[in-house]
């Protein structure tokens, strides 16, 4: 059946044409992910008003997915009775040939003028072959058109595990959508669907023993997560004038998992347990340790009826979902508690009674992990141009560098709408699909970025709210100890774009010179840049400071030591010669829970021209600007003169993320000295962000 989100296409019977035109069928071959084996050839497949489709009987269910794309019409799946007896033409799901070496979780795609052959093992491999197949009609040139290029593909994934997880309690998202959201995983081999379907924010599945989980725990009182979180964090039951959520029958998922198994996608649902619980203790207060409403997030894990109520539930949902993996909760459980531990292995065991494997959070406090790496609720691009998020900071081209790479995790908590939703996920979504199914010597960063092109059309198609690329410049300077230069890099995320750019602070136009290549300074410069389009420039301006200052290799030592998990590049961070971006967490910020307190030696007395630091204020983040800023000089390291202070009026309440620099002019002061010492003073309970101190 034709989806209502897709272009329909009016097809009119057309014969087959074998045209040699091997360039434009190489330019409409883009297949994501990139497969093992494709060799493109002359000519196309044309699709007629109704095509033959044959299929052995092992593959007729997965044939039927064909009727999914709107260039495919036919009536009837024909069975093929003998591999002797295998029609020449139309589309044919095929097994391998006795002696055939395809591999057992490999497909083959062959397309020539008069026929398409999708051969495999089994129906996952079919599976794959077929949305191989649907994928390359929809990123075709002309959307008119009904045909594809002629081609053989050979094609297996890399990794078993390929997944998405959506949270859907921060912010409800309907049936309807998440049906398009299991096609787009499907069309680009994703296999499995996280579903994280109760939290704080709202329990969203039915649970027939317990059903005021989903008459009061599935509603609150505002919309946004934010207002909620910040304006009492109050449940109310449906159907009340502020009543906001919503809940999944039983019924609703059940079609969910078998629309999802169709398409070869296994949903694992999460039930948190036992933390992040509030909404389940606000309805039933008899399983908290008070015994009051609203008073606690944790379930009172020495009480029976907990294990009671959370086995219950358990049944209930392993009722609903036949998927082999039960995901149990365990997020910000206290792994040193003995009686979380217990908790956590108590229902783990009681999930493998019944068949299943229990899989839950891994909570490696010291970065065991690579944290943030795959979570898509954070920064795509400039977070002053953004939509709000979680914070973190990760590009399209962060997202390809992963490995091993296994599962995208989107934490809906600013993410209201299903529009926000595709904006945050795709095209990201796109680069995870590749790193998970393609070896990583088969793939590079700049022919993924190629072939995505062609999919921004698919995208279009489906009427995807995707994330357009920026048409901003990104300037980076990494400062080469050795030859004592910067190495500036310019970058953007436009495909083949002409970046103009200028080293002498001034604007960059058309004339300025054409970046093509990392290039090297050796004196501090002010680096402009700009995208053009032929003479028009298309995006802003934008500008780094490339120093390299007398301070960038000096000892520093730290009279209070930065915040665990924020050190940076450690006791060299803040004279290194690198700045940080626009994110706090990008290894280059520098992270304090006290006042900043640093000294810097310069092995000898020395005459200061200029001190300058940079500080963040992200306030969502509990991040504020210092209060204040001191500089003070010692000849021996001991002894210190203040040389100035300065202050900063911006108030903790400005949430809007922003940036001040705290620049000490020397003219005219006390300057000279072999220890300079710096003093920030950080404000009650906040943290302080500073990337580099800048001293000439």
């Amino acid at each position: 059946m034709a989806k209502r989100y897709v272009i329909k296409n009016v097809l009119r019977a057309i014969g087959v044409i074998c045209l040699p035109l091997l360039s434009q069928a190489q330019d409409s071959v883009a297949i994501i992910p990139r497969p093992v084996l494709l060799q493109q050839d002359t000519g196309y497949y044309h699709f007629e008003a109704l095509s033959d489709i044959y299929a052995l009987d092992d593959f007729k269910e997965s044939a039927d997915l064909l009727h999914d794309h709107p260039f495919i019409h036919f009536s009837e799946i024909k069975r093929i009775k003998s591999l002797h007896k295998i029609p020449k033409a139309g589309i044919l799901l095929l097994t391998p040939d006795q002696g055939d070496k395809l591999a057992d979780n490999a497909y083959r795609l062959q397309i020539d003028p008069v026929s398409i052959r999708i051969t495999a093992h089994n129906r996952e491999a079919m599976l794959n072959g077929i949305l191989t197949l649907m994928q390359l009609a929809y990123t075709q040139p002309n959307p008119d058109s009904a045909r594809v290029p002629c081609l053989l593909i050979e094609d297996a994934p890399r990794l078993s595990y390929r997944g998405v997880g959506l949270d859907v309690s921060h912010h409800f998202f309907p049936i309807t959508f998440l049906k398009k959201f299991i096609d787009l995983m499907a069309l680009y081999k994703f296999n499995t669907f996280y579903w994280h379907l109760t939290d704080a924010p709202g329990w969203r599945l039915e649970i027939k023993k317990y059903p005021e989980l989903t008459q009061k725990a599935a509603w609150r009182t505002h919309v946004l997560w934010k207002d909620w979180w910040n304006e009492g964090r109050r449940y109310t039951e449906a159907y009340t004038p502020n009543a906001s959520g919503g809940y999944y029958t039983q019924d609703e998922a059940r079609e969910l998992v078998a629309y999802a198994a169709r398409k070869g996608v296994n949903v694992i649902p999460e039930i948190e347990f036992p933390g992040h619980s509030d909404e389940v203790l606000a309805v039933y207060p008899n399983l908290s340790s008070s015994g009051k409403p609203y008073q606690e997030s944790t379930f009172n894990l020495a009480n029976e009826e907990t294990y009671t109520f959370i086995e219950n539930v358990f049944t209930e949902v392993m009722d609903i979902f036949p998927s082999p993996f039960i995901a149990i909760g365990g997020k910000d459980v206290n792994a040193q508690d003995t009686l979380q531990s217990a908790a956590i292995t108590r229902v783990a065991e009681f999930v493998k009674s019944k068949g299943r494997k229990p899989i839950g959070w891994n909570e490696l406090p010291d970065g065991g992990l690579p944290a943030g790496q795959l979570n898509f609720d954070q920064y795509q691009s400039d977070p002053r141009k953004q939509p709000e998020a979680t914070g973190g900071y990760l590009p399209i081209d962060s997202v390809y560098a992963f490995e091993p790479g296994a599962q995208a995790n989107i934490l809906s908590t600013y993410i209201p709408t299903t529009e926000l939703l595709e904006y945050m996920v795709y095209p990201r979504a796109l680069a995870l699909a590749e790193v998970t199914w393609t070896a990583k010597d088969r793939r590079t960063y700049a022919d993924f970025q190629k072939r995505l092109q062609q999919h921004y059309r698919l995208l279009q198609r489906w009427n995807v709210n995707y994330y357009r690329p920026s048409f901003d410049a990104a300037i980076t300077a990494v400062y080469d100890p050795v030859k004592q230069a910067n190495i500036l890099q310019i970058q953007s995320e436009q495909y083949q774009s002409d970046i103009h750019y200028t080293i002498d602070g001034t604007d960059p136009t058309f004339h300025s010179p054409i970046y093509t290549d990392p290039f090297t300074l050796l004196a501090t410069a002010n680096v402009k840049a700009a995208l053009f389009d032929d003479t028009v420039r298309v995006g802003n301006i934008s500008e780094l400071t490339a120093d390299i200052h007398r301070g960038i290799g000096k000892k520093i030592t730290y009279l209070n030591k930065w915040a665990d998990g924020y050190a940076a590049g450690g006791e060299t961070a803040l004279l290194d010669g690198q700045k940080g971006s626009t994110l706090h967490n990008d290894a280059h910020w520098q992270g304090f829970l006290t006042d900043f307190d640093v000294s810097i030696d310069f092995e000898r007395r020395e005459d200061l021209e200029s001190v300058s630091l940079r500080f963040m204020q992200n306030a969502g983040a509990g991040i504020l600007i210092p209060a204040s800023v001191s500089i003070l000089l010692s000849d021996d390291g001991k002894n210190y003169r203040e040389v100035q202070t300065l202050t900063s009026s911006i108030p903790a309440t400005a949430g809007k993320l922003r940036f001040k620099n705290f620049t000490f002019n020397m003219e005219g002061k006390s300057k000279r000295g072999r220890y300079l010492r710096i003093i920030a003073k950080n404000k009650p309970g906040a943290f302080l962000f500073t990337d580099e101190v800048v001293i000439y």
